[in-house]
């Protein structure tokens, strides 16, 4: 297919609806050009999804038998129910959207080739955007399951993002998610990480867990054995399991059978004695202000006082993840995709989509 040279063309459109693939598209409204063999499609309003979209960008040639497109998108209150049913290549760089519920704000800047069909060349995308959860959470999700040992029955299954802004881009194949904040039970986790649109998964979730949690979990229990040996090593009091500790969990392989890990932690024994000392000095001090202050009832009480005192010093470990380690081409990738996404931010800020 190519463009007619001779063909110099403007044309604006009010559309009830139209069907692209599996997807609606109601109350466009619009305008196109065609000039030179460029089609530029002007910024257009439209209904689909379950919320409502605007685009714009153009479809130019790309060499003899190809045709390239660059578009800017973007969407308000679209569900994420609809778009993974609706749109194919969402189900190929968002399978996660099949087991999310809620809805969506979305900011994007795509490009790549088409083919015969028109439709988009996977390995061709290039793509920065933001997506910004609208009360969304995650059900159902099998291999996130793997993770129920640590956290307990029916937590993952209602992981929650509430109002987050989550900046990806794709490059060559990949997909890459800027680090985001989620809410697993009462708790506040980071994540992050990359897959492949075909291929493997390697994703880090970060954020507290307590030492019981640990103990208690098949998983876990490597690194709460680490914990408790560092501890009595240099005799250091037994940690209660309601302390939380900072910890890496790292999901690899594929989407259907990943492969879930703690990482380990670096310099432990240092944090935990650094930890303690830094509680036996505090409570040094606040023992010796009180003592000044009531110095003749704490005499008047020596002998009791003496039986009766315990030392209760709470812990919380902090971990120093290992930050794991990528091949030299997703590293490459990776920085191309930090690049683009740079400007695109630049970009948007200065686009109003909505707008008036």
């Amino acid at each position: 297919f190519r463009f007619p040279e001779e063909i110099d063309m403007n044309l604006s459109y009010k559309l009830n609806k139209i069907k692209y693939d599996k997807i609606n598209f109601d109350r466009v409204n619009g305008s196109l050009s065609l000039s030179k063999q460029v089609l530029a499609i002007q910024p257009t309003r439209l209904s689909t999804l379950g919320g409502e979209m605007s685009i714009e960008g153009e479809v130019k040639h790309k060499g003899s038998n190809q045709l390239q497109y660059h578009f800017d998108m973007a969407t308000k209150e679209s569900e994420f129910k609809s778009a993974f049913e609706s749109v194919s290549l969402i189900q190929k760089i968002a399978p996660v959207f099949k087991h999310m519920f809620g809805e969506f704000n979305t900011q994007t800047s795509i490009d790549g080739d088409l083919d015969v069909d028109f439709a988009p060349v996977l390995s061709s995308i290039s793509a920065q955007g933001v997506i910004e959860t609208l009360n969304a959470r995650i059900k159902d999700f099998k291999w996130l399951k793997r993770l129920n040992s640590i956290f307990g029955e029916g937590t993952v299954e209602n992981f929650h993002f509430n109002r987050t802004k989550n900046w990806f881009s794709i490059e060559n194949g990949m997909v890459f998610l800027d680090p985001t904040t989620m809410e697993i039970g009462n708790e506040t986790w980071a994540i992050e990480g990359s897959h492949q649109i075909e291929g493997g998964i390697n994703y880090l979730f970060s954020g507290p867990i307590s030492v019981g949690q640990l103990k208690n979990s098949k998983i876990g229990r490597d690194l709460w054995f680490s914990v408790d040996q560092t501890v009595q090593k240099f005799g250091g009091p037994k940690i209660p399991e309601d302390a939380k500790i900072n910890i890496d969990i790292e999901l690899t392989g594929t989407a259907t059978n990943p492969s879930v890990k703690i990482r380990p932690l670096d310099n432990l024994e240092n944090q935990i004695r650094g930890i303690v000392d830094d509680k036996k000095e505090a409570k040094k001090e606040e023992l010796t202000e009180q003592f000044e202050k009531e110095k003749k009832e704490l005499e008047r009480r020596a002998e009791e006082t003496k039986k009766d005192v315990k030392k209760d010093i709470t812990r919380e470990i902090k971990s120093l993840a290992d930050s794991g380690k990528t091949t030299s081409r997703v590293d490459s990738l990776k920085r191309e995709a930090e690049k683009k996404t740079k400007e695109v931010k630049k970009k948007f800020k200065k686009w109003n989509p909505f707008g008036n």
